[in-house]
């Protein structure tokens, strides 16, 4: 058996948990490879799925619900599946709870061929560093270690039932789908209105570039000595959390320092850039 795993990560959180299960995967005899769907097209994606047996996705919950990229991916990159010994598994990271974080995509796979056998929630560290936030963040790995050996020990157990191919699919019932839309329906009501939320400030701004390079939305544009975000922000926080001036505004407001720096994922030797596609330069 063989596995691909794509997987969309804003500041670290889903990247750490992708390639900790492929390596979990592996060391049990099943052949992984964790790839960052911004780095793929349709045709890579393809070539990719037609090697493996099982096709894994994996994103961070937005709301219970799916990250705008992973979203596109599945409709315009992700293959219908036309081998049915082929086999689907999702699993999304998240703070706390998400009802049906990783089976709201079920349906969507479903009408491309693809049977989900096994779902699972992850519980990561916060991530989300905006002004007004009542959860707290920190770099300090004192505070992140314990979530990463919870973490590793459900991937752990999660990769054993792939092994013995036993199904188990969490969030798949009413009542999880129920706490999920109390989340997922305000979330896309408030995605479908505005997604301007972040701004650059101009003064504070060195025009390094690392923001532009980092925005999977191309949200990000050159404007004279600095940059202007669009309409099109898809809420990774990359910008905001790891721009090294802190110059990225929330609703008009900086970060509070006072907080302690932005997240900035759940390793030190963790760079977003690598991400991201490598053709991807600074102009």
């Amino acid at each position: 058996m063989r596995c691909v795993l794509f997987y969309f990560s804003g500041t670290g959180n889903t990247w750490w948990c992708a390639t900790t299960f492929c390596r979990l995967l592996t060391e049990k005899g099943c052949p992984s490879q964790a790839v960052s769907i911004e780095q793929v097209t349709a045709t890579t994606t393809a070539r990719l799925v037609a090697t493996a047996d099982l096709v894994a996705l994996a994103w961070p919950v937005y709301g219970s619900d799916l990250p705008q990229p992973m979203k596109d991916f599945m409709a315009n990159d992700l293959p219908p599946n036309q081998n049915s010994q082929r086999r689907a598994l999702l699993f999304c990271s998240q703070l706390a709870f998400s009802g049906d974080g990783a089976m709201v995509a079920a349906p969507e796979l479903a009408a491309k061929g693809w049977e989900v056998d096994w779902a699972l929630h992850v519980n990561m560290p916060n991530n989300l560093c905006i002004p007004g936030s009542p959860f707290p963040f920190s770099n300090d790995p004192k505070h992140i270690l314990p979530y990463l050996k919870r973490a590793k020990k459900r991937l752990t157990w999660l990769a054993s039932m792939v092994i013995i191919g036993k199904p188990w699919r969490q969030g798949a019932g009413w009542f999880s789908r129920g706490l999920g839309l109390l989340q997922r329906l305000p979330y896309q009501k408030a995605f479908g209105k505005r997604r301007d939320y972040l701004a650059i400030d101009n003064a504070r701004c060195t025009a390094c570039g690392r923001c532009w390079r980092l925005c999977p939305a191309n949200n990000i544009r050159p404007v004279a000595s600095s940059y202007q975000l669009d309409n099109k922000c898809t809420f990774c926080m990359r910008c905001y959390n790891y721009c090294p001036v802190q110059a990225v505004l929330f609703e008009g407001k900086s970060h509070q320092v006072r907080r302690g720096a932005p997240y900035h994922g759940p390793e030190k030797t963790f760079q977003p850039e690598s991400l991201r596609p490598e053709t991807t330069d600074i102009k």
